[in-house]
């Protein structure tokens, strides 16, 4: 499993813009973004080498964040995907959301993030860690 900085977004202009030039003026670049949202807010999620420190910067800068887990996937080996999530599924998952982290890696959350990456690599799925992601690829 890996850590993700989770920031609540206002769905208006400018938002994102603000997180992103607290982070860059620190010189935190995230190694990996996904926003998701509804019709009032969303939730930007973000990977980066060192979460506790970025979560930290945010909070001071009166920006409420969080750290969460989720599964870093290997998907080079993987003709399909298909098979990763029917495993899941069979076993009573439901995917909350995914996005790439690096060509040939799949970040995403299931509800209990341990047992599913345990159940993966007993399937014999390469789930990767922290210490696995190559820090110098950017988006």
């Amino acid at each position: 499993m890996i850590r993700q900085v989770s920031v609540n977004l206002k769905n208006q202009p400018g938002e994102l813009d603000r997180i992103m030039e607290v982070l860059e003026n620190a010189g935190h670049i995230p190694a990996a973004l996904c926003i998701t949202d509804t019709s009032e807010n969303g939730i930007l999620r973000m990977i980066f080498r060192n979460p506790e420190e970025v979560d930290g910067l945010l909070s001071s800068t009166g920006i409420p964040s969080g750290i969460g887990r989720v599964i870093l996937l290997s998907t080079k080996e993987e003709r399909s995907l298909g098979g990763v999530f029917a495993l899941l599924s069979r076993e009573g998952f439901n995917v909350e959301y995914l996005y790439n982290l690096q060509p040939g890696c799949l970040i995403f959350k299931v509800q209990d993030c341990s047992r599913g990456e345990a159940l993966l690599r007993e399937a014999g799925f390469r789930v990767l860690e922290e210490r696995d992601i190559d820090w110098e690829e950017r988006l």
